[in-house]
């Protein structure tokens, strides 16, 4: 069996597997909101006051511990798991592309989440910027008790590592180059800020906190993670409409990975009568195009 072959079965097989049931540590609580808020740069009063949690933190409440351990004694998802056998191809690293979530309503403290996670998809081999590699889909419902609360979609980068650290791993054809995009604010990058932020957000994958580990994996230093680019992103959202509203769908699309030592500078407009676009720029290129769609609370 060649290389491609078998590469091929082991994309079947691992599509084929069933959903997998990954619950929270924590119930939604009152502490990693004002942390995940004090990091964002997001006022935590008016969450505390109605005792519930900001949109972008969906994903967080169902990540495993430091340990990459899941309550019952899981050790990895579905993602990760590919992940790991594209790995053992020569597809050692990974960069989180696009991560779409969509809510319901907004989580209570004291709810219990869990996340069914099943692939959607790996795709056939790709060049791309950041080296050859697989695009990995995963799809993700999330539960407080029978109840859905909010979806995801999340889409990894599974590449082996090229020479090329800052040029895209994205099409940036769509981001805004409406002269009317208002400019919002600007975060330095530094290795603190980046870590604090994984942890905020309970991602401790070693390319988010170990520079090592991250050059390793085809990075230049420790990067920024998906998740900490959304939580900023609804900062974004908010300051522009200059209210606190209810983000009902984000749309979150990375082109290219912010590392410490860049500037992250955020830019955004309406779009439509609830729909607000956000550009994340770099100090030469863009890091992200995110969508949203909001309704007034």
């Amino acid at each position: 069996m060649d290389r491609v072959e078998s590469l091929q079965r082991l994309q079947d097989e691992l599509v084929s597997r069933p959903a997998l049931a990954l619950s929270s540590w924590d119930s939604v609580n009152e502490t990693m909101v004002r942390h995940w808020c004090e990091v964002m740069g997001i006022d935590s009063a008016p969450y505390l006051t109605r005792r519930n949690a900001p949109e972008a933190m969906l994903h967080s409440w169902t990540m495993p511990g430091y340990s990459g351990i899941f309550p019952g004694g899981k050790s990895v998802d579905l993602l990760r798991e590919a992940a790991i056998e594209l790995g053992r191809h020569g597809f050692r690293g990974n960069f989180a592309v696009q991560l779409q979530q969509a809510y319901r309503r907004p989580l209570k403290f004291g709810e219990h989440l869990r996340r069914v996670v099943k692939l959607e998809s790996i795709s056939p081999q790709k060049s791309t910027a950041a080296g050859e590699g697989h695009f990995i889909t995963e799809l993700g419902e999330v539960f407080s008790d029978d109840e859905l609360v909010g979806s995801t979609r999340l889409t990894l980068l599974a590449f082996s590592p090229a020479e090329q650290h800052s040029k895209p791993t994205g099409d940036s054809s769509n981001a805004v180059k409406n002269a009317n995009a208002k400019a919002l604010f600007s975060i330095p990058l530094d290795t603190r800020f980046i870590i604090a932020a994984s942890i905020a957000t309970r991602d401790f994958e070693d390319v988010h906190t170990d520079p090592d580990r991250a050059r390793e994996k085809g990075g230049k230093d420790v990067y920024v993670n998906i998740m900490t680019t959304l939580g900023l992103v609804q900062r974004a959202a908010q300051q522009l409409l200059g209210r606190k509203v209810m983000i009902t769908e984000l749309d979150l699309r990375l082109l290219s990975p912010a590392y410490s030592g860049d500037v992250m500078t955020f830019k955004g407009q309406k779009t439509g009568r609830n729909q607000v676009e956000v550009v994340v720029g770099l100090l030469t290129n863009t890091h992200a195009v995110a969508r949203l769609t909001f309704r007034e609370e």
